[in-house]
């Protein structure tokens, strides 16, 4: 699976945290940890070397 596609599915899955009746230490958790798979996912992305077309 792609990065940017993993990214997108993580950021549905964050707003569809709080509508999913959890209890609130869970969702700070869950948010947490996906919060940081994210930021993780976009650095990794952008610090990968770009072809270039010379």
């Amino acid at each position: 699976m792609k990065k940017r596609t993993l990214i997108i599915i993580l950021g549905i899955w964050i707003a569809l945290i709080p509508v999913l009746g959890l209890p609130n230490v869970w969702k700070n958790r869950i948010v947490t940890v996906s919060a940081l798979a994210v930021v993780y996912l976009a650095y990794t992305k952008s610090s990968s070397p770009r072809l270039t077309n010379q």
